[in-house]
């Protein structure tokens, strides 16, 4: 089997678990969680070079599988500013997310060959464990915005969700490392004079 048939046909089983758990609250067996993940890692361990070999230098490759998905290496922070982590050429990513920089150097990547799995475990995710009432809440966001920092994985997440499920205003408040605190004022008002349900997106130190 070919890598992008190998690809697709991984893909489309993990969005059915997605999708059946979206719908459905259906979950999975302990054996079949099992057997997912390592046939996840089977393909990761064929096209991820770097995993591949940082695997092997810990006994682990295609010959020498785990048995239990509870031992699949994980792969150190660091990795990700050192290599491109990936079983795809990095040219070719949808989406690149980069460390916050707050460590030194170069910040590590994180490439996404598609948003689909991302986004439909996201929508998912809200759906059922924020929104169970289906409610379009106006989303008051201090987080980067995608469109100034399009690489930040927050700012991505928080703004499919405003798009996807949102009240249709939403409002961005970092300008750089500054809060536009007289704005998000004006707009909070606004949205409780007109009781809008509202959702305040920040980090937890924010």
């Amino acid at each position: 089997m070919t890598y992008r048939a190998e690809a697709d046909a991984l893909d489309r089983k993990i969005l059915g678990v997605i999708n059946a758990w979206h719908r459905r609250g259906a979950t999975l067996d302990d054996g079949t969680f099992n057997d997912l993940a390592l046939g996840l890692f089977a393909h990761q361990l064929r096209y991820n070079a770097p995993y591949a070999r940082y695997c092997s230098y810990l006994g682990v490759s295609l010959d020498a599988m785990p048995e239990s998905w509870g031992a699949i290496p994980a792969v150190p922070s660091p990795a990700f500013k050192e290599a491109a982590i990936t079983t795809f050429d990095p040219t070719g990513a949808a989406l690149v997310f980069e460390t916050s920089g707050t460590t030194v150097g170069a910040p590590g990547r994180h490439y996404m060959e598609r948003p689909a799995l991302y986004d439909a475990a996201l929508i998912a995710g809200f759906d059922r464990l924020m929104l169970p009432d289906g409610a379009r809440l106006r989303y008051f966001n201090l987080v980067p915005n995608p469109v100034e920092r399009p690489t930040s994985s927050l700012g991505y997440m928080i703004g499919r969700v405003a798009q996807l499920r949102g009240h249709g205003r939403t409002g961005w408040y970092l300008e750089g490392d500054s809060l536009l605190f007289d704005r998000l004022e004006r707009d909070l008002r606004e949205a409780i004079a007109q009781d809008q349900p509202v959702c305040i997106a920040a980090t937890a130190f924010a």
